[in-house]
This record gives C-alpha cells, structure tokens and sequence, in this order.
C-alpha cells in the first residue's frame, strides 16, 4: 500500500509539471547587461531605503520613480523582463552572481574608506563621539526627564 501511495504521489507531481507556461518573450524585453545594472540599483535603493528612509523621504526621492526614470522603463518592463529571465534558473542565477559580485566590490570600496577615514580621525586625535552627526540620534545624547 505505501509503495502504491509513492507512486500515485510520483505520478501526480509528474503530471502537474507538464503544463507549465513559460512567459512569452516580451517585445521591450530588457537586455541582460541592462538589467544586471538595474538590479544592482535596486539592490542599493532597497539598502538605502532601509536605512534612511527618511531621508530619502526628505530629499523628495522615490526610489521605484528614481529607477524607472533612470533607465527610462516602466514598472510592467521590468516585471516582465524579470518574469522570462528567472523562468531560465541558471541564466537567472548567473545574473544574480555577477550582481552579488558588484555589491560585495562595493560593500569592501566603502568599507576601506570607512577604514581610512577612522584612522584619519584616530591620527587627528578626535575621539568617537567627535564624529560628525548622521542624522540619526544616539540615544546617549537624549536627556532624560530628571536628569537635568
């Protein structure tokens, strides 16, 4: 009985995988190059979006408008661009790497320059709490009610 039970299982998933459609290609269909480059910004928008979305929100910056506009696409473009690509898993993997690869080259540039520009602080003798002011408050700076 639980060999029969394997088989229909088996037989089931066999025949539910037989009528997947795969997205036609689309006529505005994105360049591979060109959207590894659009990935990569969105990879950088979502981080900043994350960390600072007030600040974004300040500046009067849409992240979504801001890609779109820069790479003169809309957002259905790009859905569907994204759809025919990732139907391919190792073409669409691939992307991903060399996109990866970008943002770790990136992560160590900015990195180092943290690096370096610490040490330059450090060789000026400023301490930690002299560095300038992100816009984020330290909660070591808030006074408390009764602690005047």
């Amino acid at each position: 009985m639980k060999i029969a039970f394997h088989i229909l299982v088996m037989v089931l998933l066999f025949a539910s995988c037989q009528n997947v459609e795969r997205p036609k290609k689309p006529d505005n269909l994105i360049a591979v190059e060109e959207l590894k480059d659009i990935l990569y910004d969105v990879s950088l928008v979502n981080a900043a979006r994350d960390f600072s979305r007030g600040q974004l929100k300040n500046a009067g910056i849409e992240p979504d408008k801001f890609i779109y506009e820069k790479y003169n696409i809309d957002s259905l473009q790009f859905a569907k661009s994204v759809a025919y690509y990732s139907v391919d898993f190792n073409r669409y993997l691939k992307i991903w790497e060399d996109v990866n690869e970008r943002l770790e080259v990136k992560r160590d540039a900015v990195d180092s320059l943290i690096r370096r520009t610490d040490s330059i602080r450090g060789a000026e003798g400023k301490s930690e709490k002299e560095k300038p002011r992100t816009g984020l408050m330290d909660p070591d700076e808030l006074e408390r009610d009764g602690d005047n």
